[in-house]
């Protein structure tokens, strides 16, 4: 195990089906926000096996995964809370709320850290296109900005829970 991050960005998605590759874009472009390089946030890209997070857990006490949210208004911005459902599909048809779900659940880590799910509402690719729909491009910019004022919100708590005030 490395060293604890105050916080890690997962950009999730696949950037060859168009605007699923939204989270991945998203995460690049915080990646680049010089106010974060000295702050301890790591930023992370799954596109492939999903049960990559179990591996991560243990490093921070709180993640944002930004990925592609299926449904309607398409360009919608916004934080989506996951709910416990009676009947969750396997691991390899999941979502990331499903996935941390379970993971919670047989308590691959104890305490289990905080998380969040935040994304742009997109119809689901149904061919490759390695470029976003023009609706989906104007949202990037708010979802990057929304995300960026959530992260400061984590980052200014962790620091005031290192340094109590006096």
């Amino acid at each position: 195990m490395g060293d604890i991050s105050p916080v890690i960005v997962f950009g999730v998605g696949n950037t060859l089906m168009g605007d699923d590759g939204v989270g991945q874009i998203a995460v690049k472009r915080l990646a680049k926000n010089d106010r974060f390089h000295n702050s301890g946030v790591v930023f992370h890209h799954i596109e492939g096996d999903i049960l990559e997070i179990a591996d991560w857990l243990d490093r921070a006490p709180h993640f944002i995964f930004v990925d592609a949210l299926h449904g309607e208004p398409i360009g919608e911005v916004l934080r989506h809370d996951p709910k416990p459902t009676l009947a969750a599909p396997s691991f390899h048809q999941s979502d990331i709320g499903t996935t941390m779900l379970q993971l919670e659940a047989i308590e691959v880590v104890v305490p289990f850290p905080e998380w969040e799910i935040w994304g742009v509402r997109i119809v689901p690719p149904t061919r490759p296109q390695n470029t976003l729909s023009p609706i989906i491009t104007a949202s990037l910019p708010r979802l990057v900005c929304q995300i960026s004022h959530r992260m400061d919100e984590i980052l200014n708590n962790s620091m005031s829970l290192m340094n109590p005030a006096e």
